[in-house]
């Protein structure tokens, strides 16, 4: 049997899911859980049930029968001789039970261990474990519980704990110098908590070795402002004294010295004991196994950087100065976009976009592994001056399959091996100056967002001429940032389902690969019912395949397209079954006879079946105009009746090519129902605020959500390389 806290509340025995029932059931086996293998007193247990509100008379009857339900749900399989874990036991009840398989006990060792390898200077053994027992929250403590009004100070010290362990984290990750890495995890930690020195100060440190020295001290700056201002507080001796280091460049800033803290500066130790306590030495990191090659469908950039004539006469000493910080900016910019450095050879650096594991997209990859060697022919032959003049760069990439071995412990690298990494050496001999030479399968994988030229009289090669209009050249958005754009979007979900309020979210973007990936990954997480949060998912919520949107669509299409989608589920179909599905959900969803014949009259058009009866045959175009307001009608009705059937969510893309009518009705969509769990996510180019400045302006349940991607190259490297340069070549 095992139980699940760090998010929802679950039970599972012989791993299948147990139906706790109700409130009391889950709020009852809830709190005992938190006080696992210890009696809790009858009245505790009736105060935490009821918290903040009044007791009723019958309220020891209730708790009773809550018990006596889950001792019947907790019972082991019959044929086994486990013990029902819930027992009476003067003066109240207790769960005994392995905290082995309570994931709540599970974190606490896996961040007490965490804890010991970070003290003992073996931060990245540290940080492997504190990542895999972060990996086990699933939402906020007890989410159920909690959204239901549940407010116990246990959740509240479990969640400073969480937040302790996020922060031991960060600081195993800066020790390994993987400030990069954690650089967005850590913005979106201070601005949710910005009172929280430790963080603030983490985040200073690793803005300062990204090279953002002011962002740095910004943070310093809202830090005080809002101690200020909301507890009347100046900053810690440490936060002053981190402040002082940034404003005057102290060497000690560059490099983090091992950890010497012991178990008494912690303040995240479990709600209470269950088991034997961990030992209080520091266990040394055990040495890990070679990790299997497999192969896997990656792309693989390969980047060369050369000198110019102006450095024939420099000191040989400076030439190895300006091609140390020269690759020095290659492997920080190529990392921030998403690639991994699987080798390096003087000047030449092979990077590998994809092999991490399984669920990769690998057009993804390949965009990336492109827009990274444009972003890096920007910033060395396109910036100032000295690098244009002095710096040369070349370019290649290709896509297949080849040999990746991961790294053999936590910090180490991907290797890389086969006959694609021969391809693409081929490949970069023939590379002019300046430019980006890709193979078919990368050209193939990238046409609808890079554009290409052909260069002809040669094997078919594909020259990288740009990006499509509208584009704007943007690298593609980093991992994290889309993951946190996730969970807003997992939020509002879960405020349409609980609150029963439609909500309409617009996602824009340039680049419509990021556009997409976060579409996608919201549409799959919700179907597949793993988003975390708490909300339904699943078979709990019918969420509809993609409607995409044609340039000059109106609002007729999309009733076409949403309607198909809601009875053509599976997209490869037998003529006859989108009828067959739909007069299906009539049934299911309708209980009047009457309205059944209406709507199925009304939006037989919408399935591409004429309605002769009408004496007009609706196939391919709009209803007539005198049938047009009942079509629109009856589409809204078998709406509402699907999203009260099983909350719905409505995705929409490409919506900046949308008719003026069909932006109308998609602007519109959510307010024409007051309360209903529908959610519309629709997805657009920037273009659309052009076309509609005040889109979704004032509605009351809309939201939007701008996709960034990291902006210009390392400001670190760059200075560093930048001086390397002056000194070298003195000005002509």
């Amino acid at each position: 049997m095992r139980f699940r806290m760090l998010g929802p509340l679950e039970v599972t025995i012989s791993h299948r899911p147990v139906d706790l029932g109700g409130f009391k059931q889950r709020a009852a086996l809830g709190y005992l859980l938190l006080h696992l293998n210890q009696v809790v007193p009858t009245s505790r247990l009736l105060g935490a049930m009821w918290s903040g509100r009044d007791t009723p008379t019958t309220a020891r009857k209730i708790l009773q029968n809550a018990i006596w339900s889950l001792r019947r749900t907790l019972s082991p399989p019959e044929g086994t001789d486990a013990a029902v874990p819930l027992l009476t036991q003067a003066p109240g009840y207790v769960i005994k039970a392995d905290p082995a398989h309570v994931d709540l006990y599970t974190f606490h060792d896996q961040v007490k261990k965490g804890q010991d390898h970070l003290s003992a200077g073996a931060p990245a053994a540290a940080a492997g474990l504190l990542r895999d027992a972060l990996a086990l929250w699933r939402g906020p403590v007890l989410a159920d519980l909690a959204e239901a009004g549940v407010n116990w100070p246990e959740l509240t010290t479990l969640q400073n704990a969480r937040l302790d362990a996020m922060e031991d984290y960060f600081e195993a990750e800066l020790q390994c110098g993987r400030h990069a890495a954690i650089l967005g995890d850590l913005e979106a930690m201070v601005e949710a908590h910005p009172l929280r020195e430790r963080t603030c100060g983490k985040l200073m440190r690793a803005l300062y070795r990204c090279g953002r020295q002011a962002e740095a001290l910004r943070v310093y700056d809202r830090a005080r402002s809002a101690l200020v201002e909301d507890l009347g507080l100046e900053p810690s001796h440490e936060l002053r004294d981190l402040q002082r280091a940034i404003l005057t460049h102290a060497p000690g800033l560059l490099a983090d010295p091992p950890a010497v803290r012991g178990p008494a500066a912690r303040s995240a130790a479990p709600v209470a004991a269950a088991g034997p306590a961990a030992p209080a030495r520091a266990e040394e990191p055990q040495a890990r196994p070679a990790r299997a090659a497999r192969r896997r469908r990656v792309s693989v950039l390969l980047v060369c950087s050369q000198l110019g004539p102006a450095f024939d006469d420099a000191a040989a000493e400076v030439v190895d100065e300006v091609i140390e910080d020269t690759t020095a900016l290659v492997r920080e910019q190529l990392e921030r976009l998403g690639g991994t450095v699987a080798a390096q050879m003087g000047a030449v650096i092979l990077g590998l976009f994809g092999g991490h594991g399984e669920g990769e997209d690998p057009h993804e990859s390949a965009e990336r592994a492109v827009r990274c060697a444009m972003a890096l022919r920007d910033c060395l032959t396109g910036g100032p001056a000295p690098l244009a003049r002095d710096l040369a760069v070349r370019s290649a990439v290709v896509t297949g399959e080849a040999v990746v071995r991961p790294p053999a412990e936590e910090g180490g690298t991907y290797s890389v091996n086969g006959a694609l990494v021969d391809d693409c050496q081929f490949l970069l001999p023939q590379v002019p100056v300046g430019g980006i030479l890709t193979c078919d399968r990368t050209r193939e994988a990238t046409r609808h967002t890079i554009a290409y030229r052909e260069i002809r009289g040669t094997p078919v090669r594909w020259l990288v001429d740009g990006v499509p209009a509208g584009d704007g050249g943007a690298p593609p958005v980093p991992e994290a940032a889309l993951r946190r754009e996730l969970g807003l979007l997992h939020g509002l979900f879960l405020r349409t389902v609980h609150r029963s309020l439609p909500h309409l979210v617009t996602v824009l973007s340039g680049v419509d690969a990021d556009r997409t990936r976060l579409l996608t990954q919201f549409r799959r997480t919700v179907a597949e019912g793993d988003e975390p949060g708490g909300a339904p998912g699943g078979d709990a919520v019918r969420c509809l395949p993609f409607v995409r949107v044609e340039p000059g669509d109106d609002e007729h299409a999309l009733r076409r397209a949403v309607l198909r989608a809601y009875c053509e589920p599976s997209g490869a179909e037998p003529a006859g079954a989108a009828r067959r599905r739909f007069e299906e959900s009539l049934e299911r969803l309708v209980g009047s006879a009457a309205e059944r014949d209406w709507l199925r009259a009304a939006l037989r058009s919408l399935l591409n079946e004429a309605n002769e009866a009408n004496g007009a045959n609706e196939m391919n175009g709009a209803p007539s105009p005198d049938r047009a307001q009942e079509v629109g009608t009856a589409w809204r009705r078998f709406l509402e009746l699907a999203a009260a059937h099983r909350p719905l969510v409505v995705a929409v893309d490409g919506l900046h090519q949308a008719g003026g009518s069909l932006l109308a009705a998609v602007e519109n969509l959510a307010e024409s129902f007051a309360e209903l769990p529908l959610f519309v996510i629709v997805g657009a180019r920037p273009d659309l605020l052009v076309r509609r400045p005040d889109w979704a302006g004032g509605k009351q349940h809309a939201t939007t959500i701008t996709l960034s991607a990291p902006s210009g190259p390392p400001g670190a490297a760059m200075t560093r390389l930048l001086g390397s340069l002056d000194r070298a070549t003195p000005p002509r």
